[in-house]
């Protein structure tokens, strides 16, 4: 019956939205001398529900009013007359129909719901979006998360997030590429290039090819040039220089094969210093007469060795000589007695072949500590589970810095991090039944009611505080420079910057959780630090 009534109250309001009967305000919208249209609605039901609205019309005075009342322009680029019909139908029905529209067209309906101030249907929208059109999301990438970042729409944000450090190839593959700015292009070829030299990484993504970085970036660099098609000039090629060179540095040139470099990168010789270009050429050389130098190796009186003045080593040989990274990860299980674990690699440089060994007790707790942890999280569920807990990161270990957390730490589910405090006997720490992911600054806050922060008593367990979060909208930080933090603003607990233990820039402040777990208010730096993945059994 509710919904019945609730069907003809929509319909009534259609029938006032379609006959302006009543209606006390004029909305002119569009620019000039583009497509502009005058549209009547009632100043009571815009207050009501939009924000935006209830502001401008709260504004005006006197001077604003005309006969038949209030005159509000909006000639925001975005806002076409179309558009504002759909969101003005919304306001008054309270329905909206986006399954005729593209995704750019969607974003922009976004966009301007988001300067009406229709706060609930722009998370409607972006819910929508993420239920039923997640791989038209992916093919228009780029142009979701230019959107999703200038608007700050969270949900969108959070998806741009994951899906770019699942796969950073998308940004090269995705429609929109050749609009990006120079700097938007040049931080995501440093980014690729970062990602694509960590081995645990390369692991889990599927590459894209150096010739493709290539020829995406010249075609970027092509179409900020109108003439160049036109026009091959030397003056062109010397712009188009000027355009992709910062880019240029992140290509690995050398692992491009001898044909796509002679059919794709020599017509653009021009665009290369000429000393680079012939390191370039003379690696190919190189890889080329390497079988012949080896064959030649049984023969009585072997070729004398290349000069280095004219051959430039081998990639592949350099490639041997890179870091490994950890791509192993070490188990803590309190019903076993198993005290270290074999590793195949290390995330730091090895001083030898041997394999390494690494601790898979807590360096920092006791076992009981973890029935503790146990205990903690059940009284959050309100349930009586029991968990295996699998050590992630150690800081003394894998190092100190934010980026490390990140890479090993990210998409892991439910953990728990325990850190020692630098210069004290302090354990604090905090538990995120979430992700962890990189988020852009300023960051975002995720959203949970069973997140919790510690400070553990090593004499008294009974002692130990257990504060569990009162501001579930402000619970965890995710930020791209911080280790785990939990809480608004400074935080109730954060873990800040590249280098925890050389700075004194992580803190402890009571926002966002009931209690605090220091009682310092002073910043301070990290001895070591253990982030423990939680799995339910």
């Amino acid at each position: 019956m509710t919904d019945y009534l609730l069907t003809l109250l929509s319909k009534d309001y259609q029938k006032l939205f379609e006959s302006r009967e009543f209606a006390d305000i004029t909305i002119q919208v569009g620019e000039e001398p583009n497509e502009t249209q005058v549209f009547k609605a009632h100043s009571t039901v815009l207050r009501i529900r939009s924000s935006y609205f209830r502001t401008e019309i709260l504004k005006s005075d006197t001077n604003n009013l005309s006969i038949d009342g209030i005159n509000i322009i909006l000639n925001h680029s975005n806002i076409s007359p179309e558009i504002f019909e759909t969101l003005l139908r919304y306001i008054y029905v309270g329905n909206i129909e986006l399954t005729k529209y593209d995704i750019p067209e969607i974003l922009n309906i976004l966009i301007v719901a988001n300067k009406l101030g229709l706060t609930d249907l722009c998370d409607y929208i972006q819910d929508q979006l993420l239920d039923s059109k997640k791989e038209l999301l992916k093919q228009n990438f780029v142009h979701v998360n230019r959107t999703s970042i200038s608007n700050g729409f969270e949900k969108l944000s959070k998806f741009c997030i994951k899906v770019l450090n699942q796969d950073p190839k998308i940004i090269f593959r995705s429609k929109g590429f050749t609009s990006f700015t120079s700097d938007e292009l040049l931080g995501y070829y440093k980014d690729y290039f970062q990602v694509n030299n960590q081995i645990d990484q390369i692991e889990k993504i599927e590459q894209i090819e150096q010739i493709e970085l290539w020829e995406r970036l010249i075609e970027w660099g092509i179409c900020q040039l109108p003439n160049m098609n036109s026009d091959n000039s030397k003056e062109n090629f010397q712009a188009l220089k000027e355009k992709v060179k910062p880019m240029m540095k992140y290509i690995e040139f050398k692992e491009i094969s001898a044909k796509d470099f002679f059919q794709k990168i020599r017509p653009f010789r021009y665009v290369f210093d000429d000393d680079y270009y012939i390191q370039i050429l003379e690696s190919h050389a190189f890889t080329n007469i390497q079988p012949e130098i080896l064959s030649s190796s049984s023969s009585s009186s072997p070729p004398p060795p290349p000069s280095s003045s004219s051959l430039s080593p081998n990639p592949s040989f350099n490639n041997l000589l890179s870091d490994k990274t950890l791509n192993q990860s070490p188990t803590y299980d309190a019903s076993t007695s198993v005290k270290s674990i074999t590793l195949t690699s290390s995330s730091s440089p090895l001083e030898s072949t041997e394999p390494e060994l690494l601790e898979m007790t807590s360096k920092l707790v006791t076992p009981i500590y973890f029935g503790l942890f146990t205990k903690w999280i059940n009284e959050i569920d309100f349930k009586n589970n029991s968990f295996k807990f699998n050590l992630l990161l150690r800081g003394s270990y894998h190092g100190l810095n934010a980026k490390t957390f990140h890479n090993l730490c990210d998409y892991k589910g439910a953990t728990i991090t325990i850190v020692k405090v630098k210069d004290s006997n302090e354990l604090i720490g905090g538990y995120n039944p979430l992700d962890w992911f990189r988020g852009y600054p300023p960051g975002i806050h995720d959203k949970t009611k069973k997140s919790f922060i510690f400070s553990l008593d090593q004499n008294d367990l009974n002692k130990s505080i257990f504060s569990k979060v009162i501001d579930e909208k402000n619970a965890i930080h995710q930020h791209q420079d911080f280790g785990p933090s939990f809480g608004l603003g400074r935080s109730d607990l954060r873990l800040y910057g590249m280098g925890l233990n050389d700075k004194k820039l992580c803190i402890c402040n009571k926002l966002s959780y009931e209690k605090r777990i220091r009682s310092s208010k002073l910043e301070f730096g990290v001895e070591d630090y253990e982030v423990w993945q939680v799995v339910k059994e």
